[in-house]
């Protein structure tokens, strides 16, 4: 705790750090949503579930409950079990949902939209500061493409659905998330691997404000894919920022 005094003192005002719960999530699609058949503990990194149907190594797994929430990657699976890449943060019940999905967004929406969100477990609130892009591609990136493919028809949509729904995105280049707030780098393919685009958005320092959603309401930040991104090797989503803690 720090106390800071105006020079004329006149008003002592206390500032505290913050020490809410960090949020840094995978922006993923939901494909599966199994069932709990047990409660899981600490550490655990087997899931008893009634079914594996529709789920898929490699997926997002995404636990959510009251104020309490969870992901990890989807390491294999039977019909009754999901092992996870990393243990359990914390005491889950088997009232807790499950959501599962893809997080790699080179998707074919050219046809439907398909959408990779994050939320809030019921009752918590995060507040959104940072939106990441990445892509890789084994195509050399520049400003007229869309990672290494060509520009998009359609773009590729970030939109908040907060009460109200706000895009905070639309691209259909690399040159768009520039001219958008977004902080782009390049990585050369040097000298062998892959082409990678990584692009970052701060809310904080673009428009001095957090991305609040409210878990109670069902509010979630997405991307919206529109177009044939099956071309690229991969592009995902994440969202950074804290629980609110009043």
């Amino acid at each position: 705790m720090h106390t800071i005094v105006t020079p004329n003192d006149l008003l002592d005002v206390s500032i505290q750090d913050q020490t809410s719960p960090l949020v840094n999530l995978y922006a993923y699609r939901t494909d599966a949503t199994p069932t709990l058949t047990s409660d899981p503990a600490v550490d655990d990194v087997t899931l008893d579930i009634n079914t594996n149907a529709g789920m898929t190594d490699g997926d997002a797994i995404t636990l959510l409950e009251d104020d309490m929430f969870f992901q990890s990657i989807v390491k294999s699976t039977t019909a009754t079990t999901v092992t996870m890449n990393s243990g359990l943060d914390k005491d889950f019940s088997a009232d807790a949902a499950i959501e599962v999905g893809p997080w790699n967004m080179n998707v074919d929406g050219s046809g439907v939209v398909e959408r990779f969100s994050v939320k809030p477990p019921p009752n918590l609130n995060f507040d959104i500061y940072t939106v990441g892009i990445t892509i890789t591609d084994n195509a050399a990136m520049d400003s007229a493409k869309f990672g290494g493919i060509a520009a998009l028809s359609n773009g590729f949509v970030i939109r908040s659905e907060n009460g109200v729904s706000q895009n905070l995105l639309l691209a259909v280049n690399n040159l768009g998330f520039a001219e958008q707030g977004f902080e782009l780098t390049y990585d050369p393919k040097a000298p062998a691997g892959v082409y990678g685009l990584r692009a970052e958005l701060n809310l904080h320092i673009r428009n001095g404000i957090a991305n609040r959603l409210f878990g109670e309401l069902g509010d979630v930040i997405s991307a919206l894919i529109q177009d044939d991104l099956t071309g690229l090797t991969q592009i995902t989503m994440v969202v950074g920022g804290h629980v609110v803690v009043d």
